[in-house]
């Protein structure tokens, strides 16, 4: 699963499904402009509201990311994950799906949130992640947003392939 950036193989934060992202309100405030035409790996759209939906995820109180505390720098984030709210509207993420944009309040001036979002804990998943297992597993229901679907896996091995929706295009390891 990608996330909005990555890093290259210099350790240079790039781009990934996010095209460009600026800052504003003294760092912050983040709006990440996606690229267009995203598609998860079965061809359904991924859109701004899927990134919020999956950040969401990893400060869900019931069954919050061991890394949660990494999403810590968003507006809310603190708040919705100690119970001390259980309006998820309350969280500093703002997807308009129809400009494209994820706009991210944070709790503090933050411009290095761009390099946190790289991490695979901010992967963006599919809707069904989480609903139905049948996804989650190597095989041909397997949805991704990142270069490679998991095909199979034995005891010894995961089989990958590439992700025919990528858009980046076929990955360099085939």
């Amino acid at each position: 699963f990608e996330s909005l950036t990555a890093f290259d193989a210099q350790l240079q934060l790039r781009p990934a499904l996010a095209e460009s992202w600026r800052f504003d309100d003294g760092g912050r405030r983040v709006t990440f402009h996606l690229r267009p035409n995203l598609t998860f790996a079965d061809g359904s759209p991924l859109r701004p509201s899927d990134v919020a939906r999956s950040w969401l995820r990893i400060i869900d109180p019931q069954h919050p990311s061991p890394l949660a505390e990494l999403a810590l720098d968003i507006e809310g984030a603190e708040g919705y994950l100690h119970h001390e709210t259980s309006d998820p509207a309350s969280v500093g993420l703002h997807p308009d799906d129809g400009k494209n944009d994820l706009v991210v309040d944070l709790a503090r001036p933050a411009t290095d949130f761009v390099n946190i979002v790289a991490g695979p804990s901010f992967g963006i998943v599919p809707p069904q992640m989480g609903e139905d297992p049948s996804g989650e597993a190597p095989g041909p229901d397997f949805v991704a947003s990142g270069g490679y679907v998991a095909t199979s896996r034995t005891a010894n091995a995961l089989v990958l392939a590439s992700n025919p929706h990528y858009w980046a295009g076929k990955p360099a390891i085939s």
